[in-house]
């Protein structure tokens, strides 16, 4: 045997055997990233979410400022002047004397006041507890919002590659359709119409892909923006089974909405920052008394004290009693209790839009449950349809155009198949977010319907 040939065989047997023990031996695990892990690395990336964070930082400084009104507050001045000049004084003959004036003044004082009775600062504390609160509700808005961002943009991405996938799987049966139609045109059979008609078929199957493509590029991008750069993300199992919605009735998510919507409740705390507003209004009517005490020490303060230092302390109460104020503060009073009563009708504006949203979300996932279910029979009985489609068409007792249109309702009841399963899932996270109970544990469920390893 020729050494050269010899060799050859023996490397593709080589070859055979590698290729044999690779296909028996599975595939190492590789790790996907689901959606509980693309939510927590979105709370680090996303900058609208950073802004918020940071916006609520700013916020939560509004209860130490206000309560700085009603400590003490320790005040230090101080000055030092050099004086020049001169003073005539009269003489008993009635002449003057001028004599020169140059010395040195210099004065420091140390004073506390402390609040006794402050009606204003007060109220003004109360008020920015409330304020927090406020923006203790609108962060936890922001946090439900963000997760819908990331589940939205995560399923858009498993959406656009199931799309792919389905036009990709056309586009074979269609390149297999052509070849069948050209292998029947040359053994007399078909017509060129026939093979013409399967080639267009092609040809939209690829434009198709090319958009498919286009749709993936863009959707992954969307979730990169939001979560940062995480890899591959895992899909959805294909036994996977929604479960129901818990409650089951709309009335019950209404009622859960009014107590735990984050958009009411900031609402509501507007409410009660308006109400607070009236008070601080109300408090120019009221007496101040503060308790004041201080210590200095000055030398040559005036003319009057020349080379004289001076050491004082003093401890008192200051009293002031508004008595007019022009009007002011009853015009103050008015202007709270009307944005008082807009606040409120604010409140009940915000509470029809958080139970529309409810409503809309509900029907969504509702109707999303109905669609699967009639999704998943259209797709049996459009593969059904196909394989008949094609048996009799190489049987010769069905035409091309049968086939070409099975294939159309096949990829289409598959596209509309997985838009229904990643809808339901959507619109279920936004229901839980308009209802105000989604939390952290409700996108690690999700990650159970997802194959995490692949």
């Amino acid at each position: 045997m020729n050494p050269q040939r010899g060799a050859a065989l023996f490397a593709v047997a080589a070859l055979a055997v590698a290729a044999s023990l690779l296909a028996g031996a599975p595939a190492p695990a590789r790790a996907a990233t689901g959606l509980s892990a693309a939510y927590q690395s979105a709370r680090q990336v996303d900058p609208q979410f950073r802004a918020a964070r940071y916006e609520l930082e700013a916020a939560m400084q509004a209860v130490p400022m206000a309560r700085a009104g009603l400590l003490p507050l320790l005040q230090g001045t101080g000055n030092y002047s050099k004086i020049t000049g001169d003073r005539e004084l009269p003489t008993p003959t009635g002449n003057t004397v001028s004599q020169n004036l140059d010395y040195i003044s210099w004065a420091a004082t140390l004073q506390a006041r402390q609040p006794l009775f402050n009606r204003d600062a007060w109220m003004r504390y109360k008020q920015a507890e409330q304020q927090v609160a406020y923006a203790n509700a609108v962060f936890a808005g922001r946090e439900n919002e963000l997760a819908v961002r990331v589940s939205q943009a995560y399923f858009e991405v498993l959406f656009a590659q199931d799309l792919l996938d389905i036009t990709v799987a056309t586009k074979l049966s269609y390149e297999e359709l052509v070849r069948l139609a050209r292998a029947r045109f040359g053994g007399g059979e078909g017509t060129r119409g026939e093979v013409a008609d399967a080639q267009a078929r092609v040809a939209l199957a690829v434009a198709e892909e090319i958009d498919a493509k286009d749709r993936l590029t863009v959707s992954r991008q969307a979730l990169a923006d939001i979560a940062g750069n995480v890899g591959d993300i895992a899909p959805l199992r294909a036994d996977w089974t929604p479960t129901p919605l818990q409650p089951s009735a709309l009335e019950l998510w209404n009622e859960i909405a009014r107590d735990r919507s984050p958009e009411i409740a900031a609402q509501r705390q507007n409410v009660a920052v308006a109400e607070y507003d009236i008070q601080r209004a109300r408090s120019g009517h009221y007496p101040r008394l503060d308790l004041i005490a201080s210590a200095s020490e000055s030398k040559s303060e005036t003319v009057n004290v020349l080379n004289q230092q001076i050491r004082q302390n003093t401890l008192g109460v200051q009293l002031a009693v508004p008595i007019f104020q022009g009007g002011y503060f009853n015009a103050a009073t008015d202007q709270a209790i009307a944005n008082k009563s807009k606040e409120e009708s604010t409140l009940d504006a915000t509470t029809n839009k958080v139970l529309l949203d409810v409503k809309r979300q509900y029907l969504a996932a509702t109707n999303a449950w109905s669609k699967m279910a009639a999704y998943e029979a259209a797709v049996a009985a459009s593969e059904v349809s196909l394989k008949g489609a094609q048996s009799g068409f190489k049987a010769g007792v069905r035409v091309q155009a049968d086939v070409l249109d099975a294939e159309r309702i096949l990829y289409l009841s598959r596209r509309d198949l997985a838009r229904s399963r990643y809808d339901y899932l959507v619109a279920r996270v936004k229901l839980m977010s308009a209802a105000g109970t989604l939390t952290e544990k409700d996108i690690q469920d999700i990650d159970r319907f997802l194959v995490l390893a692949r």
